[in-house]
């Protein structure tokens, strides 16, 4: 299925999406070494595309925030591994260093898997932290 075909039966509104490659030099100075290492080893070349993003700019949706949880931005991404054997550690590696809920289609070959997460904030730096994972 073609990213297009994604965000149009996911039924997105166009002001959503993206549909660009995400830099990796955006990412990597927030990786660890051996986080930065895993993903390169794992993640096809230019494999991490920006599909959506769905905020108060780009739908009617307003920010949800209570004392748990805060949902500013959803960001939808697609990415394509070598391996679907590795897709939650890489989940947690995006997820720790956006600040906001992450949607991933992953994909390997005809192989596909989608993973999500519900996200908590943490009380002392306000930062989000996975609390549960939902493929």
């Amino acid at each position: 299925m073609e990213e297009k075909e994604i965000l149009k039966a996911l039924e997105l509104p166009k002001e959503t999406h993206v549909l660009r490659t995400f830099p990796f030099n955006r990412l990597a100075p927030r990786f660890t070494v051996n986080d930065k290492k895993f993903f390169q080893e794992v993640v096809e070349t230019h494999g991490v595309r920006l599909l959506a993003t769905i905020n108060t700019k780009t739908t009617n949706i307003p920010v949800y925030e209570d004392a748990e949880t805060v949902y500013q931005e959803i960001h939808l991404f697609q990415i394509k591994v070598k391996n679907l054997k590795w897709t939650e550690r890489i989940y947690r590696i995006l997820a720790e260093a956006m600040p906001y809920p992450l949607f991933i289609r992953f994909v390997a070959g005809y192989k596909t898997k989608w993973i999500g997460a519900i996200h908590q904030k943490v009380a002392k730096t306000g930062l989000l932290k996975i609390s549960t994972f939902a493929e």
